[in-house]
């Protein structure tokens, strides 16, 4: 294969909000980024551009239960790859619960 296929000149922009309250934090992140590869792709013989958007969120309890020094996280987000290639189409959920310590 040859490498050129696989490199690409890209661009992007992320937008962050973050709320905070009594105790607590609420984050979410938005992006969308462009991808443009530079050669011809050897197996599908068309050129490939991808536009990829990311949406994530987290929400922090501290000091949950008045448990000092600790917190709990719930986050989630979502991730699509449109691209100009079908084989290369993706799309995920996410999601999960963390609970930490801060020393």
């Amino acid at each position: 294969m040859a490498g050129k296929n696989f490199s690409y000149d890209g661009y992007g922009i992320e937008l962050t909000h973050v709320l905070r309250g009594g105790g607590w934090d609420l984050g979410t992140a938005f992006s969308v980024s462009y991808h443009g590869y530079d050669g011809i792709h050897p197996e599908f013989n068309r050129d490939r551009e991808d536009r990829i958007f990311i949406l994530g969120s987290a929400f922090t309890l501290h000091e949950p239960l008045e448990l000092k020094h600790y917190f709990i996280t719930l986050f989630g987000s979502a991730f699509l790859n449109d691209s100009s290639i079908c084989f290369y189409d993706e799309s995920s959920l996410s999601g999960g619960l963390g609970i930490g310590y801060q020393f």
